[in-house]
């Protein structure tokens, strides 16, 4: 009987990396900011925050600025290939292809807003307004609230996106889901994005991603339908908000 072959790929780990449960990191941002089109302030304020599934934006390819093909995952791309070790003979070798580690898009729902007021920003999402938070913290607050009573057995995240480079060591960071759902290619890296995300806690727990290796642009065609979007009630938000229109400036 044939001994079967064993592969180790080298993904850029740093010596003595471990795998970490959840961080719900503490907000530090002064102020954050929502571009949306001008009739949709009213029932933002009012209260009704809108989150939408990860595998919504990835099927906005034609419009890069809101959509990503690659959402919810990481990806891992030295210009060297993936570098292999195999276990069985001893040859090591590269893959011209890439590493790609993944969430269930359909199963995290976000809310993304930007740190920065940029009317270049609002043109690229086709919003003519703009709603700053400046009060990020009572804003946290009550989506955790929302969160505990309008949801089960599900945690909220918040901290700022973290932009990497596909060529940038994947270290750990590709089984931990959470840190697949805060990261977005350097490309994007303008937008500075804030983002809030929810999803059961099964969901979070550390290993529950999916791993492949990609060759080229060759990446599976998603056949799911994006579940709907869901409105977090939270309570009247006048107090801690104030609204900048395109037009005022």
């Amino acid at each position: 009987m044939l001994e079967p072959t064993r592969l180790l790929l080298v993904l850029g780990c740093r010596r003595g990396a471990r795998l970490s449960p959840i961080v719900r990191q503490r907000n530090k941002a002064v102020a954050i900011f929502k571009y949306l089109p001008s009739q949709y302030v009213d029932p933002f304020l009012d209260g009704a925050v809108r989150f939408q599934p990860l595998s919504y934006y990835r099927r906005w390819e034609r419009d890069r600025a809101i959509g990503d093909p690659n959402e919810a995952m990481l990806l891992f791309s030295p210009r060297a290939g993936l570098a292999v070790h195999n276990l069985t003979t001893g040859q090591r070798f590269s893959l011209p292809a890439s590493f790609v580690s993944s969430v269930v898009a359909n199963d995290v729902w976000v809310f993304c807003v930007s740190q920065h007021l940029d009317w270049g920003l609002a043109s690229q999402f086709g919003a003519d307004a703009c709603i700053e938070i400046f009060d990020v913290r009572r804003f946290v607050l009550k989506l955790q609230r929302a969160v505990k009573t309008q949801l089960v057995s599900s945690a909220l995240l918040n901290r700022p996106v973290r932009y990497y480079e596909t060529e940038d060591p994947a270290g750990v960071n590709w089984a931990i889901p959470d840190q697949i759902i805060f990261s977005k290619r350097a490309g994007y890296s303008e937008q500075a994005e804030y983002r809030f995300a929810f999803a059961n806690r099964r969901v979070l727990k550390v290993g529950n991603a999916v791993q492949r290796i990609q060759f080229g642009d060759d990446r599976p065609v998603d056949q799911s339908v994006p579940p709907e979007p869901k409105a977090l009630v939270v309570g009247d938000l006048r107090k801690i908000t104030k609204v900048h229109s395109k037009s005022a400036v």
